[in-house]
C-alpha cells in the first residue's frame, strides 16, 4: 500500500512540474569540449510539444542528439515519447531562413557542417504519451580540430615545400615518364 501511495505522490508531483506549452532555452555559446557539451532536459505533460534551443556556434561543425526518457512501471508508459525529431535553423528563432535538415530524436547523434560560426536554433517537437507526459534531453557540442590535426597538416605542408625546393635544384624530369 505505501509503495502504491508513493507512486502517486511520483505521478503528481511530476505533473506539476510539466509544462503543456512551448520551451525556448536560450544556450549561449555552445561549449568545445566533448566532456561538457551542453544539455538541457524538457518535461511536458501529455500531448504535443514544441521546444526551441537557442545557441551560437565558433566553428562551423555541430554535433547533436535528442534523446527520450521512457518510464514503464507495471505495464504502464508513466513517461513516453513519440515522434521526437529537431530540425536546425540558422539565425535565433524564429528568425531562420535555412534549414539544415530535420533529425530524428533517436539517440543518435549527427554530426552537421554548417555554412558559417554563429547564431542558429534548433526546433523541437514530438508527441508525449505516457500517463505522466515525456522527458528528452538534448546534447550539443561544437567540433573544433585537435592540435594533432594542425600538428598533421603542418608536417605535410613542409613535407611539400621540402620536395618542390629539392626538384628545383635538380629540375631533370623525364618527360616520358608523363607520356
Amino acid at each position: 500500500m505505501k509503495i502504491k501511495l508513493a507512486f502517486a505522490s511520483l505521478l503528481a508531483a511530476l505533473s506539476l512540474s510539466t509544462s503543456a506549452l512551448a520551451d525556448v532555452v536560450n544556450a549561449g555559446t555552445i561549449p568545445v569540449s566533448p566532456a561538457d557539451p551542453f544539455s538541457h532536459v524538457f518535461t511536458h505533460g501529455p500531448g504535443a510539444f514544441f521546444d526551441t534551443v537557442n545557441f551560437d556556434i565558433v566553428a562551423p561543425q555541430l554535433g547533436s542528439s535528442a534523446n527520450p526518457l521512457v518510464l514503464t512501471l507495471n505495464n504502464v508508459d508513466v513517461f513516453a515519447i513519440s515522434g521526437l525529431s529537431y530540425e536546425l535553423w540558422d539565425n535565433a528563432h524564429p528568425n531562420g531562413v535555412i534549414s539544415y535538415g530535420v533529425f530524428s530524436g533517436n539517440d543518435t547523434t549527427y554530426t552537421i557542417m554548417l555554412s558559417s560560426p554563429g547564431s542558429y536554433h534548433i526546433d523541437l517537437s514530438g508527441n508525449a504519451t505516457g500517463v505522466a507526459g515525456g522527458v528528452y534531453g538534448v546534447a550539443l557540442i561544437t567540433a573544433v580540430p585537435e592540435p594533432e590535426t594542425y600538428a598533421l597538416l603542418l608536417a605535410g605542408i613542409g613535407c611539400l615545400v621540402f620536395v618542390s625546393r629539392r626538384r628545383g635544384k635538380n629540375p631533370q624530369v623525364d618527360s616520358t615518364a608523363f607520356a
